[in-house]
């Protein structure tokens, strides 16, 4: 299975707020259900804070450092996971 998640917004009642953006490629396979894989491939601003669970496993997870606004309107790499 293949799960695409992307998305953008603004705050609309702060004139000139920053957007934040993420884009999210997650990729599952169960073909041994006691052993799943999973690819995660990510680029996102670096805020707000954000989790991924596969199941109760946690694959992945940000918290920001500052809630300023460099660290709001920073954007990440592309950064892959496997496992």
């Amino acid at each position: 299975m293949l799960v695409y998640m992307y998305g953008g917004a603004n705050n609309p009642l702060s004139l000139g707020s920053p957007e934040i953006n993420w884009n999210y490629t997650i990729g599952l396979n169960s073909f041994i259900p006691s052993s799943p894989w999973y690819t995660l491939n990510y680029t996102h601003d670096c805020f707000p804070a954000h989790e991924v669970f596969v199941g109760n496993q946690q694959i992945h997870g940000y918290m920001p450092s500052s809630n300023d606004i460099a660290t709001i309107a920073y954007r990440d790499a592309a950064l892959p996971a496997v496992r």
